[in-house]
């Protein structure tokens, strides 16, 4: 069963409060476990409401995933920097890293994958 205070949820702040971090700014995407071709378990992003709610291929709850975003000169992209099954601590993370609010999305924001 779902969590009443977790929702289907998109997220962005930036990190312009501290010149020297690393980060330029982070997201909160909602998540869900889906099995793959091979029978492993994958994570991918939950990108409408209804899928939130409705969908047959989930195999547990969605949960939110924190990922920072690296300034240009660094050679990787992003990272995630935690998962998280409570929407609120997502949030509190993020905020409390940069001092600023995290702005909902109505759509995840355009992250480039890291290519390992």
């Amino acid at each position: 069963m779902l969590d009443k205070r977790n929702r289907f949820f998109h997220g962005f702040c930036l990190n312009n409060g501290n010149s020297k971090s690393n980060f330029q700014h982070f997201i909160i995407e909602t998540v869900r476990p889906i099995s793959d071709y091979s029978g492993r378990t994958i994570t991918e992003t939950i990108n409408k409401m209804e899928d939130y709610y409705f969908d047959d291929d989930r195999i547990g709850n969605p949960f939110y995933m924190v990922y920072g975003t690296f300034k240009a000169q660094f050679n990787k992209s992003s990272m995630v920097i935690g998962t998280f099954d409570q929407l609120h601590s997502a949030i509190d993370l993020v905020e409390n890293l940069t001092g600023n609010y995290v702005k909902e999305t109505e759509q995840p924001v355009y992250r480039v994958p890291d290519q390992y």
